[in-house]
């Protein structure tokens, strides 16, 4: 599925986005552990889906890497975010 495909998907159900999500931290934090993705707590997922509706760009991305991008994006260590 692609990005868009997901973030759609999140609307209708948020507790299956959650695990994706997580899913997709796991597996991907295993082969990039400089992502530096510093998370602000348990609801983490909950801001992935808006994310990805809001960025059209990364609409045809497959869900995994725009999971993944929004994830880097949303929760990058330091300024501004100051995690």
């Amino acid at each position: 599925t692609t990005a868009k495909d997901f973030a759609n998907a999140c609307k209708q159900d948020q507790s299956s986005c959650s695990a994706m999500v997580g899913q997709v931290l796991m597996d991907r934090i295993q082969f990039s552990p400089t992502s530096h993705i510093c998370l602000p707590g348990v609801t983490y997922a909950n801001a992935v889906g808006p994310w990805l509706a809001s960025h059209p760009d990364a609409a045809n991305m497959s869900s995994r890497d725009g999971i993944y991008l929004a994830l880097t994006t949303i929760y990058k260590c330091g300024a501004p975010n100051n995690y």
